[in-house]
């Protein structure tokens, strides 16, 4: 539903029409379960620079010669805006490197809001000051993420290569402070630099209000092809069984406090990170899509289409033989690829997630939604 060309949406189509969530619940399963590409695409990564201003070393996606003038503009952007509502985009994520650097993101944030599609941002938290966290807000930013690894400055500082510490308590603070709140989630990569201390983590947080704390395994995830195991192996945690039974007692305290977190079984195979993803099934292409700084689009970052934005439309490129045939090797794909944007997504389409916890896909549903 489209608002007033003026404004912002403020109450879009994540007013949380269950029976709609539901259809699109089940139209992707189907499209999965065939193969084929989905009549609709809810969700999009859309990471619209490689600029970063933070170097944590578990990350291989920051290029340090990236320049503005190769990535998308923001007219071109902007004109995504509608072709993606069209395929009934619920929410777009835009990520990078630090989207934050880009000046224009309230400008994106809008067109895309006006589309009734939900705007999150995924940002280190180092650039935000209480004028830009407003800016956002009035754009019409329905959720940001803030990633931190540690609640010690110095620790922070050895991940993330910057002393930021202070500057990811402010970021969240002034979101939190503002007259009408943007829910603030907190991602934590967990490596062996940080798995001794993910209650301290989350209980800082818990205590700074966050809307939502969420853990991920440091391991190769696609756009980290160039990561090597000379350079992951050290920061793989030491005990992967602590830190699964850490994360179910930090789950079952955020959860008590109303905040959420991941789920149990994301939490049960976090081993996969290391073996391949087994149990989890990946719905790449299916329920998401990646869109990168230069406009290439492909269900993830591991199955490159070679079909850009700049030459194709959306609808094209999804009903191209190329893109049909990445789906294929979506569905066989063994990966040792394991976040929360693919791992996490695919266990809470699974089934028994879905119907075993309405409560909490509703809550889920509102929050993510901006409603």
């Amino acid at each position: 539903m489209k608002a007033d060309a003026n404004r912002p949406v403020e109450n879009d189509m994540t007013i949380v029409n269950m029976a709609d969530a539901a259809r699109t619940y089940f139209s992707v399963r189907a499209a999965r379960r065939a193969g084929t590409p989905p009549a609709q695409i809810p969700l999009v990564y859309f990471d619209i620079t490689r600029r970063c201003d933070s170097a944590c070393v578990m990350c291989a996606f920051r290029d340090s010669a990236a320049r503005a003038e190769d990535e998308l503009s923001t007219e071109e952007i902007k004109a995504l805006a509608p072709a993606l509502a069209s395929k009934r985009a619920r929410i777009v994520s835009f990520g990078g490197g630090e989207p934050i650097l880009r000046p224009d993101l309230e400008e994106i944030i809008r067109a895309f809001r006006r589309e009734g599609i939900s705007a999150h941002v995924n940002s280190n938290g180092l650039s935000i000051t209480p004028e830009r966290a407003a800016s956002l807000a009035d754009a019409g930013l329905s959720m940001i993420y803030i990633s931190c690894d540690h609640c010690a400055p110095e620790k922070y500082r050895r991940i993330r290569n910057i002393d930021g510490f202070d500057r990811v308590v402010s970021a969240v603070e002034c979101f939190k402070s503002l007259k009408r709140p943007v829910p603030v989630g907190i991602n934590v990569a967990v490596s062996s630099l940080n798995e001794s201390a993910l209650e301290d983590i989350a209980d800082f947080f818990a205590g700074m209000k966050a809307d939502k704390i969420q853990f991920t395994p440091v391991n190769r995830l696609p756009q980290h092809k160039s990561m090597t195991e000379e350079t992951l192996e050290p920061l793989v945690p030491k005990d992967i069984e602590g830190v699964k039974s850490t994360l179910r007692k930090i789950a079952g305290k955020l959860d008590s406090l109303h905040i959420r977190s991941n789920t149990r079984h994301f939490i049960d195979n976090i081993h996969l990170a290391y073996e391949g993803r087994g149990r989890v099934p990946c719905y790449a292409g299916f329920l998401w899509v990646v869109i990168d700084p230069a406009g290439n689009v492909m269900p993830c970052y591991e199955y490159d289409t070679g079909l850009n934005l700049r030459e194709k439309t959306i609808e094209e490129i999804m009903d191209s033989g190329e893109f049909r045939s990445r789906l294929r090797e979506v569905k066989a794909c063994g990966a040792k690829c394991f976040d929360c944007g693919s791992a996490e997504t695919g266990a809470r389409m699974r089934l028994a997630h879905a119907v075993g916890r309405p409560f909490e896909v509703y809550g889920e549903i509102r929050m993510h939604g901006g409603a």
